[in-house]
């Protein structure tokens, strides 16, 4: 079980912080739940729903996010590669090009690095998802594409996915950080008292005027991407 959190070993600037993380992957109650969490984000995966060629919505980040919570963002990484492994396996999306290994990588880092050994907020939930979105989404995710499509011999070929996947992910932000506070107020209650995590948890996480702020700042982004993308790529 993991010791209860001083304070500087919540600053990510903190060696402490890093060896306890690293610590994770010897605790064989972590390395359980990471295992647990790892099929759930599989099978998640396998139920996404597609728009169109190589775009598809799902929900596999809320599992992401929980599961970065509860084991850190070094097993967070590790989570990342094997189900991304697994998932393109088993539930093929398209063609498979190994790059995209460290996106899914790099997103259970994010999230573990904003919320693990950290009380929940929604101002935590609301960053943390946006890290993933903007770095990981938009901005790793374009340059794999842009990488695939070039190594395939047609650069051309990319705009035609990369636009539309730039404007699903701002307009389903703010969406997504509502189920993400909806998520941990139904679960953390049932997993601090299972003991799986000793931060103390507190009042229930609630969304006020800057964090609706923060995420209809992302619908005029959105509806200029649709108007832009109508406008020169159809």
């Amino acid at each position: 079980m993991q010791t209860i959190p001083t304070p500087h070993h919540t600053s990510v600037f903190s060696r402490t912080y890093w060896q306890t993380a690293a610590s994770v992957f010897t605790d064989l109650r972590m390395l359980v739940i990471a295992a647990v969490f790892c099929a759930m984000r599989v099978a998640v995966d396998a139920i996404s729903i597609h728009f169109g060629p190589d775009l598809y919505v799902t929900v596999s980040y809320l599992v992401t996010a929980l599961g970065a919570y509860l084991y850190g963002p070094l097993m967070g990484l590790a989570c990342g590669a094997i189900t991304d492994t697994i998932s393109a396996t088993l539930f093929p999306k398209g063609g498979y090009f190994f790059p995209f290994i460290f996106i899914e990588m790099l997103g259970g880092f994010l999230f573990g690095l904003f919320l693990w050994r950290k009380k929940p907020t929604a101002t935590n939930l609301i960053f943390s998802k946006l890290s993933v979105t903007v770095l990981c989404n938009v901005i790793l995710n374009s340059v794999v594409l842009l990488w695939m499509y070039a190594w395939m011999g047609n650069p051309k070929t990319s705009l035609v996915f990369l636009v539309p996947r730039l404007i699903k992910n701002v307009a389903l932000f703010p969406a997504e950080c509502v189920l993400l506070a909806l998520l941990f107020n139904a679960l953390l209650p049932a997993l601090q008292q299972l003991k799986f995590t000793r931060v103390v948890i507190g009042e229930p996480i609630r969304l006020k005027w800057y964090h609706y702020g923060i995420m209809a700042a992302m619908i005029p982004l959105a509806a200029l991407g649709i108007w832009a993308y109508y406008t020169w790529f159809q």
